[in-house]
């Protein structure tokens, strides 16, 4: 999380301006922060953070696991954290229409054909032959993402019941299973206005700007005097040189 997420603070540099980068930083109203961060334009921010950070004290291997690329597209990308026999796999989807993604089966275990989405509502995935609609991989397990969200997918046999994973007692994973989360409402970016037709020039105004694009011929510049190669010198006569002296060194044999 980047400071300012949890406050909503967009992040857009404000082009064309003196200060571009002072979007980055906007002012902090204490007293909006007094209140809470209900006041921001994003209500549920503080929610989802919380129930991230939850879902992060509850996987260890969100924490301290190996990392494995496991889907990497320019809509979506999934990856891997593990640590010991524990295996999480993030799924994030930066496109404004919903992805499906496929996760490989081998990724979570060989035995793991059942998968739980810790972070939407603990939804229920299956491998391919097992059951229903979205919830029926093919080749692996297979998800829908809605557009600028994610999931959090682990084995079902390795999500704690009680919302705690982790070998140290925190409150914060004690119900992480009780907080629902709700994807924002994605409100795409305004299309760019229509480019206009460039306008056709009159033929006079053509030919002025023939005329002025065409530069002025160059003189062609002197032609240096060459002077004549000398003759090559004398080579020494030498003999057929072995093969297995050719990459080597070997000495010119002159006649007597």
């Amino acid at each position: 999380i980047y400071y300012g997420s949890e406050f909503g603070i967009v992040g857009k540099k404000a082009e064309g301006s003196s200060d571009v980068d002072g979007p980055l930083r906007p002012a902090f109203s204490l007293p909006a922060a007094k209140k809470g961060l209900s006041t921001t334009a994003y209500p549920s921010l503080a929610h989802l953070i919380k129930k991230l950070s939850a879902i992060r004290e509850a996987f260890p291997a969100l924490k301290r696991g190996d990392y494995c690329e496991v889907v990497l597209r320019n809509e979506y990308y999934a990856l891997g954290r593990k640590l010991g026999d524990q295996v999480v796999v993030v799924v994030v989807n930066v496109d404004d229409k919903d992805a499906t993604v496929t996760i490989p089966q081998h990724v979570f275990g060989a035995s793991s054909r059942r998968v739980m989405d810790v972070l939407n509502n603990s939804e229920v995935f299956e491998a391919a032959g097992h059951g229903h609609g979205q919830h029926h991989g093919h080749g692996g397990i297979t998800v829908t993402v809605q557009p600028a969200w994610g999931r959090i997918l682990a084995p079902l046999e390795q999500v704690p019941l009680d919302g705690d994973a982790s070998p140290t007692d925190n409150s914060l994973t004690a119900s992480f299973h009780t907080m629902t989360v709700t994807p924002p409402e994605y409100t795409p970016p305004p299309a760019a206005p229509p480019s206009q037709p460039p306008t056709r020039a009159t033929k006079p105004q053509q030919q002025q700007q023939q005329q002025a694009q065409v530069p002025p011929p160059m003189p062609a510049p002197p032609q240096p005097q060459v002077a004549p190669a000398p003759p090559p010198p004398r080579q020494p006569h030498a003999p057929d040189v072995p093969a297995w002296a050719r990459d080597g060194f070997f000495y010119h044999i002159y006649p007597l």
